[in-house]
């Protein structure tokens, strides 16, 4: 009975200590929190809009669009590194001007364990579905990249087009 109750207590203490290692490889990479979409505008947002210009605009010919990036990380991660491509370069660069309007932030130090970015625009989408508006930010690749505690180097890239998504 007392070989029974120490096997057991043994291998209680081995699947926490297992348990505990697990949790701490899993915290070495960064945590990425990366949110891309597009909606519709209310019409207060519509009606503030310059229109000037355009034939027969409507609500319809226009998409909020969203973007957010958060990468957290421990100490034990070095040398990071955030490639963002130009998002209003990005939108107008497939046909016409679509980049209307909008605001962005970023804050990235390499001193500090965390780095957010964000853009909020209004992108101008007459005469494009779903599939033409993911097309403007196909390959326009978000790289991030690091070295982790055992000197080895990893990166992370996300399709701006491939993970949009589109919100009623």
């Amino acid at each position: 009975m007392k070989r029974l109750t120490v096997g057991v207590l043994f291998l209680i203490i081995v699947s926490f200590t297992l348990a505990a290692c697990h949790l701490v490889e899993e915290g070495d990479d960064p945590v990425i929190n990366l949110h891309f979409s597009a909606s519709d505008l209310e019409d207060e947002e519509y009606e503030s809009i310059g229109t000037a210009g355009l034939e027969s605009p409507t609500k319809a010919d226009f998409k909020n669009i969203e973007f957010t990036l958060e990468v957290k990380h421990s100490d034990e991660i070095t040398n990071r590194q955030i490639l963002m491509p130009e998002v209003k370069q990005a939108a107008n660069s497939y046909d016409e001007e679509r980049y209307w309007f909008g605001r962005s932030y970023r804050q990235d130090n390499p001193q500090e364990n965390f780095a957010q970015y964000g853009y909020s625009f209004v992108l101008y989408t007459h005469g494009l579905d779903e599939q033409g508006i993911r097309d403007i930010f196909k390959a326009k690749d978000v790289k991030i990249s690091w070295v982790d505690e055992d000197d080895v180097y990893e990166e992370q890239v996300f399709d701006l087009g491939d993970i949009l998504q589109f919100e009623e």
